[in-house]
């Protein structure tokens, strides 16, 4: 295969594709395969047709479009690669010079990330953060332990947001009750932003055996449309309340909580130590290399239509909505308690969108510049360092994430490498 990229605006370009020779007759026979693995034919199973009695049946016109069509996906991948190039729109055929037995020749017009033209990238100097594990940082992780082993236990008290109370209630709209507006026995902490507003602010200071009216209003954006903005009033018994005693925390402590070699708060404090060690040298790694990038980015000159920073913004709402969605949160959820609307939380992203488009497009340039690309080895140290962020070893890596995925990633962690390296 031969090509010819031509460039002839900031987003788009002529790409002349020529495919001949034995290339060309072996995506002949493979088109003809497809075709016959689709094909019904009286006397065979489906798909189970020899391709000569296929051939009998079928325009030869009809294996040619499917050859073409086979062949531009397989050179638009290797093109787009050797590029450095990304689509971001479909291609559109211009011209089909010549479709034949013996060779193809056709014209496409490509709409792809926009020209970078690169400034300064080696010589950058940014600041790296001195790492260091303080006091602080051992009595927050101590106390953070310490809240996951609190247990609640029933008090004798009036409740207070943290503290946890064991209800019944009843939900009225218009005097009647509504669907899915009772429970008993219900569990809930005080403070969790689990109800809508009011409701639980409404029973702090509340004690065992209360009863109390709770008028609230459902936001208009909630998930069930009948109760959308509906103004509500609640009838609450409260049964329990609960509060969480924490553990003391002392030698005992720390040995019941099962951490290999971890018997003593001397112990503990060594042990995690390290860990805050690891953790910060790695943050402040990240942040020197992304601050190199940005500097990278700053100083490249790049035209970057306003299309391309909103579909970043799409993408970032979308992984947002993804991660809400992970956590167990909708996002009209997340909206209620925050009180923030949507367009607010696409603003927020657009805020940074932009600068995140330049470092991606400033990253591929270098890596097309320096000829940045992947061997064996690196590739295996990417499978090793996805195999320490999520627990297992590198083999398993390879089942769990596509080999393009970690390409990327490799490609990505070797271009910060090289910024580093050519750092002040």
């Amino acid at each position: 295969m031969q090509f010819i990229w031509d460039r002839t605006e900031n987003t788009k370009g002529r790409l002349s594709i020529f495919i001949e020779g034995e290339e060309w007759q072996n995506q002949q026979t493979e088109s003809w395969e497809a075709i016959a693995a689709n094909t019904e034919l009286e006397g065979y199973e489906k798909g189970s047709a020899p391709v000569e009695e296929v051939k009998k049946i079928t325009e030869e016109s009809v294996m040619f479009e499917q050859a073409l069509a086979m062949a531009l996906n397989k050179a638009l991948k290797v093109i787009l690669e050797s590029k450095r190039l990304e689509l971001i729109d479909v291609p559109k055929m211009l011209e089909k010079n010549v479709l034949t037995k013996e060779k193809t020749e056709v014209v496409l017009e490509l709409s792809v990330t926009p020209e970078v033209t690169l400034g300064q990238y080696k010589g950058l100097h940014a600041e790296k953060a001195e790492v260091k594990v303080t006091e602080d940082d051992i009595a927050h992780e101590l106390a953070n332990m310490q809240k996951r082993a609190a247990r609640p236990q029933k008090a004798n008290k009036k409740a207070e947001l943290g503290d946890t109370v064991i209800i019944d209630f009843t939900g009225y709209i218009d005097n009647k009750p509504f669907d899915n507006g009772h429970a008993e026995g219900f569990t809930l902490k005080l403070g969790s932003n689990t109800f809508i507003d009011g409701f639980e602010d409404a029973l702090v200071g509340s004690k065992a055996g209360e009863t109390r009216k709770i008028a609230a209003t459902f936001p208009k954006n909630y998930q069930v449309d009948m109760l959308a903005g509906k103004e509500t009033m609640f009838e609450v018994k409260i049964n329990e309340v609960q509060e969480e005693i924490l553990p003391e925390i002392n030698d005992a402590f720390i040995e019941g909580a099962g951490i290999p070699d971890v018997h003593t708060i001397e112990d503990y404090r060594a042990f995690i130590t390290k860990i805050l060690i690891d953790e910060k040298t790695a943050e402040a790694d990240w942040n020197y290399k992304d601050a190199l990038l940005t500097a990278a980015a700053e100083n490249a000159n790049i035209d970057i239509p306003d299309d391309i920073v909103e579909g970043e913004v799409d993408q970032m709402f979308k992984d947002f909505q993804q991660d809400l969605t992970n956590r167990g949160i909708r996002l009209s959820e997340y909206m209620q308690r925050t009180k923030i609307t949507e367009e607010a939380i696409r603003e927020g992203f657009r805020a940074n969108a932009g600068m995140k488009v330049r470092k991606h497009l400033v990253m591929n340039k270098i890596m097309e510049v320096e000829g940045i690309e992947p061997d064996k080895d690196e590739m295996e140290l990417q499978y090793e360092l996805i195999g320490k962020d999520i627990g297992y070893d590198a083999e398993a890596a390879k089942h769990m994430y596509p080999f393009e995925n970690v390409k990327n990633m490799a490609r990505g962690r070797m271009v910060l490498d090289f910024l580093a390296s050519e750092a002040e």
